[in-house]
């Protein structure tokens, strides 16, 4: 869902019956008579790639994952700017890791970002990110906390909601507390 509630993004694949090796990312918007029907976020967005583990920010930002078939999912952002999506930037190559990136949480107003990650080894891990003043993302920081994946923030923000064996909920100030001293 965006922040106000108004836009809900979904994947799927755009050919019916096919596998899943070409999803895209749509979005609905809520009407007077419920959803609207699904349509494509962009043409610069959905590609013959996989797009998919999408979080949208306060100000309409779509971060993303895309798999370009030539190593693991790499994480893409597109600013909204009056109306329109921008080309996505890929994040630094130091912040697309070597692991597979099963699920992501962006804080709406961008401060950090949350990360479950398996490797190779099938262990996993949720991580965290914060945003630096520059715009980049800090390395990420594992969280001590063991996550299935289906990341999202309760609308207060003060829980985190995840898949564990089931759903399980923590209160977000490991959050802050994990966060570097020149990042506060």
């Amino acid at each position: 869902f965006s922040p106000d509630g108004n836009k809900l993004y979904i994947e799927f694949s755009p050919v019916p019956n096919k596998e899943i090796d070409d999803a895209d990312i749509y979005v609905v918007e809520r009407t007077d008579e419920g959803w609207s029907k699904p349509v494509p976020v962009s043409p610069l967005i959905n590609t013959p790639a996989i797009e998919r583990l999408h979080c949208v920010t306060a100000d309409g930002s779509l971060y993303f994952t895309r798999n370009l078939m030539t190593r693991n999912e790499e994480i893409f952002v597109s600013r909204y700017v009056n109306g329109e999506f921008t080309e996505p930037e890929k994040l630094g190559e130091d912040y697309n890791s070597e692991n597979y990136e099963v699920a992501m949480l962006i804080a709406p107003d961008e401060e950090f970002m949350l990360i479950w990650q398996a490797n190779a080894q099938r262990s996993s891990e949720l991580n965290v990110s914060y945003k630096k003043p520059d715009g980049s993302w800090s390395k990420r920081i594992k969280a001590p906390y063991y996550c299935g994946g289906f990341l999202a923030l309760s609308p207060d923000g003060k829980y985190l909601f995840f898949e564990n064996e089931g759903i399980c909920w923590v209160n977000t100030s490991f959050i802050d507390e994990l966060r570097p001293k020149n990042l506060k």
